[in-house]
């Protein structure tokens, strides 16, 4: 069995994941004024949750379909919620900045020659 070259397309979807990520982390200590007090907590919770996507992206790139689902769920949910609660004004760069590498990512790991690669590796494993 060979190993089948990742598409370009697959690798920028898991950096933007990434950026992504690391924007929503920096992000709270950078902003600690907005949050209060209780900064701390929220950073520690979602420090806690983006371990979980780290491993989910992993996941992706060793040719786990499922997780490039729940992310794409979470990620258009978040943005219907903005739109729908007309939170794009009260958004800053950064905020956008993560949510538009998100939606980036989702389109890239979608197109044809990543989900033909999700096909060739499922096959390999079947």
């Amino acid at each position: 069995m060979y190993q089948l070259m990742r598409p370009i397309q697959l690798k920028l979807a898991i950096l933007f994941c990434f950026i992504g990520l690391l924007i929503n982390l920096a992000y709270i200590p950078l902003n600690m004024e907005s949050y209060g007090t209780g900064w701390l907590i929220i950073f520690a919770v979602k420090l806690f949750v983006s371990f979980f996507w780290a491993a989910a992206f992993i996941l992706i790139l060793k040719g786990s379909s499922w997780p490039r689902y729940v992310y794409s769920a979470f990620v258009i949910y978040a943005l219907v919620k903005t739109v729908y609660l007309g939170a794009f004004s009260l958004l800053d760069f950064w905020v956008i900045t993560s949510l538009l590498a998100s939606f980036g990512a989702i389109i890239l790991w979608f197109l044809p020659q990543s989900n033909n690669w999700f096909k060739v590796i499922k096959n390999q494993a079947s």
